[in-house]
């Protein structure tokens, strides 16, 4: 059932992408397209790929920072190999790769499973989401009316999307501050007396709290937020970069609107965002820029090619490699500290 449910939702994935990408191109001159393609510069797309792989290896570095201690020699590496892993599935099925990411992460360094999957889930909701919320908040009140003259649906999907983030991060806090309440929530809805499952619910709760511990280090995550403002800022960069080097050039303001709007197709369930992030990149740049369609399509493509081909070679790199940690993991009482 759940092989099913997974082609299932590589296969919705894939029809989204081709009607994305008939949106995008139905009107574009694919001769005049390749032609702004193949006139960026080499080193321009040397340096867009360098710059893909700074990102990637910083995404890795930050997910690194958050495991519960110890910390022992290679599990850096085997973070960023379970990472490019991810990715690399993510590019191909979307939304497997996260579960790709804490499998590999978790059989590689013998680490408990739910202790992983709790930092994945610090990593998206606390780093990514809220981030992602930022922008969003950026764009809608800062060229609302525009905006929402493209995308009438966003304000309310902007509050629901905040909603989402907030709650999730609150529960996050309140794992790792209060595990114990959890604990007592299966006491008081008699989840613990299911069979099979239930002795292992509480357990599990205990895992999942030291993944998260994090959350209750207010000093640590100061830190690692300040190092977000880092890794989100490659992001943006590589998009400047690219819409430069396709001749598009663009403000301070102008460019975190548009990777925002360009956010909104990594967010469907496209295999590595593609065709949405086609689409959104050539309809902002038409609607806000004036850019001609044909080479808003080409730049969209350019800037997602770059990234979506060094990513899958990373990933198809780092299927070989190995990360040489076969000692099982022991987790410290949540007291303990790793350095950042």
């Amino acid at each position: 059932m759940k092989r099913r449910s997974e082609i299932l939702t590589t296969i919705l994935g894939l029809i989204l992408a081709m009607v994305f990408l008939y949106l995008t191109f139905r009107s574009v001159d694919f001769h005049t397209a390749w032609g702004h393609i193949k006139a960026v510069p080499v080193m321009d797309t040397l340096g867009l790929a360098m710059l893909s792989l700074a990102a990637l290896f910083a995404r890795g570095l930050r997910w690194w920072l958050l495991l519960p201690p110890p910390v022992r020699p290679g599990e850096m590496m085997a973070a960023q190999r379970a990472l490019c892993l991810g990715y690399g599935v993510t590019n191909v099925a979307s939304r497997l790769g996260e579960i790709v990411r804490m499998v590999v992460f978790s059989r590689d360094t013998r680490r408990d499973l739910g202790s992983v999957a709790s930092t994945v889930v610090v990593d998206r909701m606390v780093f990514d989401f809220l981030a992602f919320a930022s922008f969003f908040a950026f764009a809608l009140f800062g060229f609302r009316d525009r905006l929402l003259e493209l995308f009438p649906q966003l304000e309310p999907a902007f509050y629901l999307f905040l909603s989402v983030t907030v709650i999730g991060i609150s529960g996050l806090v309140l794992l790792a501050l209060k595990p114990t309440f959890f604990q007592k929530l299966l006491t008081w809805t008699h989840l613990e007396k299911l069979p099979v499952i239930g002795p292992r619910l509480s357990p599990f709760v205990v895992r999942l709290s030291q993944g998260v511990m994090i959350c209750a280090q207010p000093g640590r995550m100061a830190l690692l937020l300040g190092f977000n403002l880092i890794v989100w800022g490659l992001s943006v960069y590589y998009f400047k970069w690219g819409m430069s080097a396709c001749g598009i050039e663009m403000g301070f303001k102008a460019t975190l609107l548009l990777y925002t709007i360009s956010s909104f197709g990594i967010i469907l369930p496209s295999p590595g965002g593609l065709g949405s992030f086609h689409y959104f990149v050539a309809v902002s740049l038409a609607w806000f820029l004036g850019t001609d369609d044909t080479q808003a399509a080409a730049a969209a493509t350019y800037v997602h090619g770059i990234n979506y081909f060094t990513v899958s070679i990373a990933a198809a790199i780092c299927f070989f490699l190995k990360t040489g940690i076969n000692e099982p993991s022991e987790v410290e009482p949540q007291s303990a500290s790793t350095p950042v």
